[in-house]
């Protein structure tokens, strides 16, 4: 819920700010502006992965040991907001059209549903064109061997960052060491864990 609030704050903000100054086509700035906006909240999420307070903040999106449509929407409040602020910030600085934000933010709400989606279905090679549930599933295993697959909208900056991964469902999701945290239903723990000592 956090993560959709958030969406639709930073959403309105930046189409408050946002100031039309490109003059590119609508369609050249949405494509241009996925990309773009998936650069920023890649690395944010693959440093994320790391052993920092950003881990911390994550966590609560990666506890649960089964992915569904209620994954895209479950995060930590701060993690949901520094996120979203992370893909609409460069969207509004060069100036992208509020229709393109608009339709950029859309795509990416959907992206994000898609991929977290409790669907078995394989898309192929299209894989290495935009995130599906079945990229995703890896990112979410609890093998650290599948780790990788930080973007969610598309797959651009894992191929080109070397964070690709596209093998077999992994067996499990969730955390590698699920008993070195709170559990997947204690919300409360998993809101306050980044403050933990």
């Amino acid at each position: 819920m956090a993560d959709a609030l958030a969406a639709a704050a930073i959403a309105m903000l930046a189409l408050r700010l946002s100031s039309s100054a490109l003059d590119w086509p609508l369609v050249v700035q949405i494509v241009a502006g996925v990309w773009l906006a998936e650069f920023g909240s890649y690395w944010l999420h693959r440093l994320s992965h790391g052993d920092t307070w950003l881990w911390r903040v994550h966590l609560l999106h990666h506890r649960p040991s089964k992915l569904n449509l209620a994954n895209s929407l479950t995060a930590h409040p701060l993690n949901a907001f520094y996120d979203k602020f992370a893909r609409a910030v460069p969207l509004v600085v060069l100036g992208f059209d509020a229709s393109a934000i608009v339709a950029i933010s859309l795509f990416q709400l959907t992206q994000s549903l898609v991929t977290h989606a409790n669907v078995r279905g394989r898309i192929g090679w299209l894989n290495h064109l935009i995130g599906s549930a079945e990229l995703h599933r890896l990112h979410h295993s609890d093998d650290p061997a599948d780790a990788g697959n930080f973007g969610t909208a598309v797959p651009l900056w894992d191929q080109l960052f070397g964070t690709f991964r596209y093998r077999p469902a992994p067996a499990q999701v969730g955390v590698y060491t699920p008993a070195a945290y709170p559990g997947e239903h204690q919300l409360k723990a998993l809101l306050a864990w980044p403050w933990r000592r």
